[in-house]
């Protein structure tokens, strides 16, 4: 894998992590109910892609006053092989 790939999901996850701990701890004395949706892609398969391939990625997390996440996600990959 390319090193811009492992670099852009580790900072992916780490982001994610630290929202999540951010809104447990801002949540833990709240009487707000947590609502859990299944928004499951039910006959969604990754596609893989090849050695030789040169990718960029634009993601932009943000989260609305009630409490909604948006994820907007560009990608660009590029054959370079």
């Amino acid at each position: 894998m390319s090193k811009k790939l492992v670099w852009s999901s580790l900072i992916f996850i780490i982001m994610i992590s630290v929202t999540a701990l951010v809104m447990n701890k801002n949540q833990s004395g709240s009487e707000k109910p947590i609502i859990i949706e299944n928004n499951a892609l039910g006959d969604f398969t990754p596609k893989t892609v090849p050695q030789g391939s040169d990718s960029q990625y634009d993601i932009e997390l943000t989260m609305t006053k009630d409490g909604t996440f948006n994820l907007e996600t560009t990608v660009i990959i590029n054959n370079i092989s």
